[in-house]
């Protein structure tokens, strides 16, 4: 089993883990999917990455998942790579328009119908990818508490949360780029092996708060990977690591690492976590 995948069962670091996007490398865009995934595999196996998440959607267009499964059958790696899922909640909200989804979604069965839809739906993706990813990552910015109540979550993300976690052997780690403080009890009760990232609340609190039911991953400044000095990133993975409280843990940015990311700052944070796992 692979490192990171191990981790994310077991809750245990063994080492500290990098887990990006790759995009920053590319000199020019990919000219087609399969291109797209194996050039995003050699980058990051050139930056010392553990993990990196790849999508089904290529310039616009959903790529037929046994179009994915041949692509990823073709890499030779040990990389983890993490499917990226819309989750249910967020995904019927785009799909209505987030206005009418809030406003409605407690009188209007349809809404609530659709959610229901998109949990299958993403549980059949998890199944489907069970032997060819190696976990899967719900994209979930409407389920951050900048939008909804811990009573809204409870009801309608928990559920779907569960039931995904279940569906497959896949691990699975949700994205929630806002705050989440109040909806941590109900995530980490959910069955989801981990959360990232933690951008708008304080780190070290919610590590603290997760009581070890779930891992927590995070959470460099994004920022710093485009123009920072090396004493600022520096400061940064530090920060992590005081967070963690100098425990292993997964450091991530607080979203994706920008296309406009300098490479040697990226090698500088790399640099970093292989010195600490030495």
């Amino acid at each position: 089993m692979k490192d990171f995948v191990k981790s994310l069962r077991n809750g245990k670091m063994d080492r500290f883990l990098f887990f990006e996007s790759v995009k920053f490398a590319f000199a020019r865009e990919p000219k087609s999917y399969g291109e797209y995934l194996r050039r995003s595999v050699e980058y990051a196996e050139e930056y010392s990455m553990d993990a990196i998440p790849f999508t089904l959607r290529f310039k616009k267009e959903i790529i037929a998942p046994d179009q994915v499964i041949k692509e990823l059958s073709r890499i030779n790696t040990t990389l983890s790579l993490g499917l990226e899922y819309s989750a249910p909640f967020t995904r019927t909200a785009r799909e209505v328009g987030p206005t009418r989804f809030f406003l409605e979604l407690y009188e209007n069965p349809e809404i609530k119908g659709r959610i229901l839809l998109n949990t299958k739906k993403a549980c059949e993706t998890a199944r489907i990818f069970d032997g060819f990813a190696d976990f899967i990552i719900l994209i979930d910015p409407m389920s951050c508490n900048d939008l909804i109540s811990p009573s809204y979550f409870r009801e309608y993300v928990y559920p779907s949360y569960k039931l995904i976690s279940q569906a497959s052997s896949l691990p699975s780690v949700v994205h929630l780029p806002g705050r989440i403080r109040k909806n941590l009890p109900h995530i980490t009760d959910s069955g989801i092996n981990g959360l990232q990232p933690i951008d708008k609340d304080v780190l070290d609190t919610i590590v603290q708060e997760s009581q070890s039911k779930i891992h927590v991953i995070g959470n460099i400044n994004r920022r710093l990977l485009v123009g920072g000095g090396y004493d600022n990133i520096r400061h940064e993975f530090m920060r992590c690591m005081n967070a963690h409280g100098f425990n292993p843990f997964i450091v991530h940015t607080d979203f994706w690492i920008p296309s406009k990311a300098d490479p040697e700052r990226v090698r500088i944070l790399s640099d970093l976590i292989k010195d600490y796992n030495n």
